[in-house]
C-alpha cells in the first residue's frame, strides 16, 4: 500500500493498485425515490402502441417489433411477428386482386392479342 487514504467502497487503491482490506459495507435497506421505481418498471411493460408498427410497415415493422420487444415480452414479440405476416399476405392478396379486376376491365386486351397473334397463326396454318 501507498499509504494514501482510500475510500472504504474501493476494492484496489486508485493510485498504486493494492488490493484494500475487505471489509463489509451496510448499506441500509431503503426503497429508491419514487420516480426511479417508476422508470424502472415502465421500462420493462411495452404499451400496446408496438401493435402499430406492423400494422403500418407489415413483415418490415413486425420483424423490428419483434426485435425491440423480444427480450423483455417473447409473447407480444411473436404477436407482432405474426401480425406483420398477416398484414402482408393481406397486402399482397389485395394487389393481386386489384391488378386481377384492372385486367379483365381493359376491353382491348383481348383484341390485342388476336391481333398480335393473327400473323403467327397464318405463317403456322400455311406450314402445316
Amino acid at each position: 500500500m501507498c499509504g494514501k487514504e482510500v475510500d472504504a467502497s474501493y476494492r484496489f487503491c486508485p493510485i498504486c493498485g493494492a488490493t484494500q482490506p475487505s471489509t463489509p459495507i451496510s448499506t441500509p435497506l431503503t426503497s429508491p425515490p419514487s420516480g426511479q421505481t417508476q422508470l424502472v418498471a415502465s421500462a420493462q411493460k411495452h404499451t400496446e402502441l408496438w401493435y402499430l408498427v406492423p400494422l403500418l410497415f407489415n413483415i418490415v415493422g413486425g420483424i423490428v417489433g419483434y426485435l425491440a420487444i423480444k427480450r423483455d415480452d417473447k409473447s407480444m414479440a411473436n404477436r407482432l411477428l405474426i401480425i406483420g405476416i398477416v398484414m402482408f399476405g393481406l397486402g399482397l392478396s389485395i394487389a393481386f386482386v386489384v391488378l386481377f379486376m384492372v385486367g379483365s376491365l381493359m376491353p382491348h386486351s383481348q383484341s390485342v392479342q388476336a391481333t398480335t397473334l393473327a400473323p403467327a397463326l397464318e405463317v403456322f396454318a400455311e406450314l402445316a
